[in-house]
């Protein structure tokens, strides 16, 4: 059961009060349908000499209403007592009890039921009514060959008006009752309330082909097998012309119960189905807040409050997504997202950068920590755009330092020559950065490596991490260490130099014994370029 809220989900639901009203015109509307066929039947297509004068008959029709109409009063009155409840808390803002909110919510989804109930008893009610009345003081009860099966014929006539009648009074008050479904359930969970009579789509279509369909043709071959085991009529014309009306009579009224229930059944399906379409073209164009009013309890609630999940979990998905990619660069979140993480790696051959800004420490300490997030959050908004115009992804922040790799988990063809351009952009960054700011210009250093590593996922089961681990990495933040004693803001490695595309401006800084490695390395300062093409 979902928590109470105090207003509806749809602020454009009727009030509560005009709702109220709806349920008591449509019980009134539909059975006068049924009184009207009745008696027109009874009077004018079959008579039964009823007398619509001060009469003991029209006395009798009169108070037999009356009493019908009280009793079924009465029922509903009882049956909308914590509906009611609840619906004047919503009208005053305020939320419904827990208690007071589940049972209101069963009542609300069972409303169109027991209302078609108490139409189905009051005609069922009548139909024993009139029959008894009919056989003992009706107009012919005195008659000579009046027996039973003529005032039973009373009771099957009033108690068919009475079930055409239920079947209005049902599909009519799911229409009504599906506009108060935003004030019980203003977050959905229909299919959660227990104890709800549920009529699938294929039943409610079923059970309108037979009202509509097969029903008529069995009533009109009853009719006329009735009249053809009658004993023959001294005029056989005028016979067959009162059967002919007979027949017409229940057709037309057959017609008008197939255009109103066809109509109110066509309706409860195909406003979902539009809803439905209307929300997924909103989420194709991308929009993932749209959610579908959940109004009914069937196949097509169902599957509004699953589409509402999955908007949900779709919308959940794009802002893990997004959250994600503040952490690592899109691209590495999609590339994990796209692959669920297992642990394990695969070799491949990358580009390494790493930065380092020069004399940062010194920079800090006359900050205050505020001071050094905002400076930094300043600086790195400068330096990534700068690796990602070159397809490079920036894998980590280490205090004032950025690690960028190249060709991994993306594949990057010449990603040494794109790692060089990145180092080249960062530079033109860093100028544009110090431009911006007072104070003593902020240097940086940049050093490139290329050469095999192991891409992927490394940690346990419970905190895993993307990462590119290997000697190259290592060294890459070695060449980087260079820049300060050389002096060059961006050197390159021998490696890097071996796999550019591109003609750069490059100075030979000779090689130079590195922490961890035996043998020295062979360094490169970039000073300008690409110039040319390399033939």
């Amino acid at each position: 059961m979902t928590d109470p809220a105090p207003q509806p989900a749809n602020p454009a639901a009727p009030p509560p009060d005009r709702l109220s009203l709806r349920t008591v015109m449509v019980q009134i509307v539909a059975n006068q349908v049924g009184v009207f066929f009745c008696v027109t039947y009874f009077m004018y297509v079959e008579p039964l000499n009823f007398t619509l004068a001060w009469s003991r008959d029209l006395a009798v029709v009169v108070v037999l209403c009356a009493l019908l109409f009280a009793l079924g009063t009465v029922m509903a009155v009882r049956w909308e007592r914590d509906m009611k409840a609840a619906w004047r808390l919503f009208r005053q803002g305020r939320p419904a009890p827990k208690d007071l909110l589940a049972r209101a919510q069963g009542r609300v989804l069972n409303w169109p039921w027991f209302s078609a109930l108490i139409s189905l008893q009051n005609w069922f009610i009548a139909a024993v009514a009139m029959t008894i009345y009919n056989y003992f003081w009706g107009p012919q009860a005195a008659a000579a060959g009046y027996g039973p099966g003529q005032s039973l014929r009373v009771g099957v006539g009033i108690l068919l008006a009475g079930v055409a009648s239920a079947a209005i009074v049902y599909f009519a008050q799911v229409e009504v009752i599906r506009a108060a479904i935003p004030w019980f359930f203003p977050q959905g969970g229909l299919s959660q309330v227990q104890g709800v009579y549920r009529l699938g789509v294929r039943a409610r279509l079923s059970m309108t082909f037979l009202m509509v369909g097969l029903g008529p043709l069995v009533l009109v071959a009853l009719i006329v097998y009735h009249h053809l085991k009658a004993p023959p009529s001294p005029d056989p014309g005028l016979a067959a012309q009162g059967l002919m009306i007979i027949i017409f009579y229940f057709l037309a009224g057959a017609a008008a119960l197939a255009l109103v229930l066809t109509a109110l059944v066509a309706r409860s399906v195909a406003l979902p189905v539009k809803e439905l379409e209307r929300a997924t073209r909103r989420v194709r164009e991308g929009d993932l807040s749209v959610r579908v009013a959940v109004r009914d309890t069937d196949e097509l609630g169902s599957l509004a409050e699953s589409f509402n999940q999955m908007t949900a979990g779709l919308a959940e998905r794009e802002r893990i997504k997004e959250a994600f990619g503040r952490f690592v660069t899109p691209a590495i979140a999609r590339a994990i997202l796209a692959n669920p993480p297992r642990p394990g790696g695969a070799s491949t051959e990358v580009t390494v950068l790493f930065s380092d800004i020069r004399s940062y420490t010194r920079l800090s300490e006359r900050m205050s920590p505020g001071e050094v997030i905002a400076f930094l959050n300043a600086y790195f908004s400068h330096m990534v755009p700068a690796v990602e115009k070159h397809q490079g992804l920036v894998y980590q922040f280490v205090g004032d330092a950025i690690m960028a790799v190249f060709n991994a988990p993306l594949a990057t063809p010449d990603h040494a020559t794109l790692a060089v351009k990145a180092g080249l952009e960062m530079l033109k960054a860093l100028e544009r950065f110090n431009a911006g700011r007072s104070g003593e210009p902020v240097r940086m250093g940049i050093g490139v490596h290329s050469g095999p590593v192991v891409a992927g996922i490394i940690g346990s089961q419970d905190r895993m991490e993307y990462r590119v681990v290997g000697d190259t990495v290592n060294l890459a933040a070695r060449v980087e260490g260079l820049t300060k004693k050389l002096g060059a803001p961006l050197i390159i490695s021998q490696a890097t130099r071996q796999r550019l595309s591109l003609e750069f401006a490059l100075r030979d800084l000779s090689t130079h014994a590195v922490k961890g490695r035996q043998e020295p390395v062979r360094v490169f300062a970039v000073q300008g370029g690409p110039a040319a093409l390399r033939s």
